[in-house]
């Protein structure tokens, strides 16, 4: 696996807890995968029900949805629009793709798995000989 630290996690400027935690970059997984503490605090603050902890739904044109989502690594911002982690499904209603792990002990309980929702937004280059991740915005045509 490919990792980093997260130096820090912001919705609307808001800053939540789960920062300091390890990352892993895995262009194999679809959703964006956080700390269930993180994950519960999220969907408490945008009003969005999830069914048994794992499928989370709510109005794709709910106003309380951000924008975007804010990942800080080492000083820089990387920003995942609202588009990426919403899928609509039927009838207005979309899935959100922001997801935990089933196991919640430690480790486990601090890990992020950036899958395609962050990796859709940026270029990633996993360096082996250096032992790096680099990241860098993508340009859409």
């Amino acid at each position: 696996w490919w990792t980093a630290t997260m130096n820090g996690f912001y919705v609307d400027g808001k800053a939540y807890a789960g920062v300091q935690d390890f990352t892993i970059f895995d262009t194999g997984t679809s959703a964006l995968i956080m700390p269930k503490a993180v994950q519960k605090q999220l969907m408490s603050d945008w009003g969005v029900e999830c069914i048994l902890g794992k499928a989370c739904i709510t109005e794709c044109a709910s106003s309380s949805l951000p924008n975007a989502l804010d990942f800080d690594y080492n000083g820089r911002n990387f920003s995942v629009p609202k588009s990426n982690f919403l899928i609509p499904f039927e009838d207005g209603l979309c899935e959100v793709l922001i997801l935990t792990l089933p196991i919640d002990t430690p480790p486990f309980d601090k890990i992020w798995i950036m899958g395609d929702v962050f990796l859709r937004e940026y270029y990633a280059v996993f360096d082996i000989t250096n032992s790096q991740v680099s990241l860098a915005q993508q340009k859409n045509n």
